[in-house]
């Protein structure tokens, strides 16, 4: 990257929050936040040539409230809410100083919702649902007109004490999503052509979960399964728009299954092993990906889709591992963690395109300085990540894949991969106080 093509972004965020207590099993809450963001990014239009340098602006505001009445009285406890936020930004695109477009997104929601859980011996039995509708609306060079959606979310559980220590639970859950910006612009920042806001549909997920609960005064475990199944989930197609976003489109069918588990376990009194891991299974059921073809002399003749059944999802590492060792004493702790992730693909083909696996090594210590300063409870924190200053490790990528064409018209596959490393060592120290 150039040294010209840098960013300059910064954040406000405000809350207002109150509490009352009406009555004896009664609690009444509510908030009023915002959070505004703006900036800019700046990128060559001709990266070898260094012409026309591009500085894309976003200036957004997200203001909302939420209201929640909570009750617990003897088996039953229920909680309602209304929550509703209002969202806008403008992008820009100026060379030069001088202004290119400027158009703006607006996304409005509203929720209700309500929560429920009952205790029956044994048994605890749980159920959430929650209304809710967003509206999207787009005004540009091209007024695009806005779209919305309805969705009603719900979820139902039980769980089963075995023993003071030892439980199993059970849940099935559906929720639904609409589609970002990005999704609707087909990843323009300025829409250039009247894109049709409904092209891409909500996505859905149906969630089953079966687990089960340990816990003693020296172990904790938990163990749960699941099992995420998709209908026109929004998923990422491996191709990136011209300002460098990921795009994404629909999948009719895809699932998500695998196993979670938690585990800390207190050694002795100052020593404590931590370890969780994710075991999963991914897979879209089809997946039509579009080559673009070039001819023997290398001109773009065209473009060709080849379909793919059963395909891993690109980005999605079916080994996730966590493992760390925890040290304390009065005032000081130390944690070192171990994370390994297993080999992601950087497309939705299934074919030879991966991010490596790869292990980082963090390490976090803590020190309180209230013998010192006991009216504002000091806490210093030194945060160490990538601590081996590993620089063959990679978080993200993508791909580019073609078809090529020889001289007697016989085609064959390449492609070339791209990785986003992860940054080399670095460190964060930060000082907290309760005034």
């Amino acid at each position: 990257m150039a040294e010209e093509e840098r960013d300059d972004f910064g954040q406000d965020f405000a809350q207002l929050k109150y509490t009352r207590a009406a009555g004896e099993n009664t609690l009444v809450t509510a908030s009023l936040y915002y959070n505004g963001a703006a900036g800019w990014f700046r990128l060559w239009d001709d990266p070898v040539a260094r012409t026309d340098l591009l500085q894309f602006g976003i200036d957004q505001a997200f203001v909302g409230s939420m209201v929640t009445v909570s009750r617990s009285r003897d088996r039953l406890s229920t909680t309602v809410g209304f929550h509703a936020n209002d969202f806008s930004g403008d992008h820009t695109l100026d060379i030069e100083g001088q202004r290119i477009y400027r158009n703006t997104g607006v996304k409005r929601t509203a929720s209700a919702f309500g929560k429920i859980s009952y205790e029956l011996e044994r048994w605890l039995l749980f159920g959430d649902l929650q209304v809710r509708r967003a509206e999207f609306s787009y005004v540009g060079d091209l007024d695009l007109g806005g779209v919305d959606w309805d969705f009603l979310d719900l979820k139902i559980g039980a769980r089963r004490t075995l023993s003071p220590s030892a439980s199993l639970y059970a849940s099935l859950g559906r929720a639904q999503r609409e589609p970002t910006r990005m999704d609707l612009l087909s990843g323009e920042d300025n829409a250039t052509v009247r894109h049709d806001l409904e092209a891409v549909r909500p996505e859905e997920v149906l969630d089953f979960e079966l687990g089960v609960d340990l816990r003693t005064p020296r172990l904790a475990f938990q163990a749960n399964l699941y099992a995420m199944e998709f209908t026109d989930e929004i998923a990422l197609t491996g191709e990136l728009s011209d300002i460098g976003l990921p795009m994404r489109r629909n999948v009719e069918e895809s699932y998500r299954r695998g196993l979670e588990v938690d585990l800390r376990w207190r050694a002795t009194e100052r020593w404590s092993l931590v370890h969780s891991a994710n075991l999963s299974r991914n897979r879209i059921s089809e997946w039509t990906q579009f080559y673009d073809v070039y001819d023997a002399a290398g001109v773009f003749v065209g473009s060709e889709p080849i379909a793919y059944r059963d395909v891993p999802p690109l980005l999605s590492p079916e080994t996730v591992l966590n493992l760390g060792a925890e040290w304390s004493r009065s005032e000081a702790r130390a944690q070192l963690q171990v994370r390994h992730v297993g080999a992601a693909h950087l497309d939705n083909t299934g074919l030879d395109f991966r991010l490596p696996s790869f292990a980082n090594v963090d390490l976090r210590a803590s020190l309180d300085l209230a013998r010192w300063w006991a009216a504002a409870e000091p806490r210093v924190t030194l945060y160490v990540s990538n601590l081996l200053d590993d620089d063959g490790q990679f978080a993200s990528g993508y791909s580019y894949q073609f078809i090529n064409l020889d001289a007697a018209g016989r085609d064959s596959l390449s492609g070339i991969p791209f990785f986003y490393p992860v940054a080399t060592r670095r460190a964060v120290l930060a000082l907290e106080l309760s005034l």
